[in-house]
């Protein structure tokens, strides 16, 4: 076997169109468009359009009762317990940390408003 060498090839498209290929193809296309009767949508792609709208549905609905269960179950004393467990932190201190921290607090502009 030879080896091939593009280059022996050349520029020359190896390939030949009949002639009015172009121009006969495009009639013959658009007299078939013609002749072939409109058809109605198929019954399944309404249905394609039913089920979209149910899944999505389905899923702002799911999501909803989540959103509700989270709501009704959370803590409803979480800044009670956010404040207990600063307390519990603050008695943990030095004295000398302790009154440096409320000096800190009643010097801090933010706190007077």
């Amino acid at each position: 076997m030879e080896q091939f060498d593009f280059n022996d090839v050349g520029r020359r498209m190896p390939y030949q169109v009949p002639d009015g290929f172009f121009s006969s193809i495009e009639e013959k296309i658009m007299q078939h468009v013609a002749d072939s009767p409109m058809e109605e949508a198929p019954a399944h792609s309404i249905s394609r359009v039913k089920i979209l709208w149910r899944t999505l549905i389905s899923t702002a609905a799911v999501a909803a009762i989540v959103i509700g269960l989270w709501v009704v179950f959370q803590p409803k004393d979480s800044a009670a317990a956010d404040f207990a467990a600063v307390e519990k932190a603050f008695d943990q201190l030095s004295p000398e940390d302790q009154a440096f921290l409320l000096q800190v607090y009643e010097d801090d502009a933010f706190m007077d408003e």
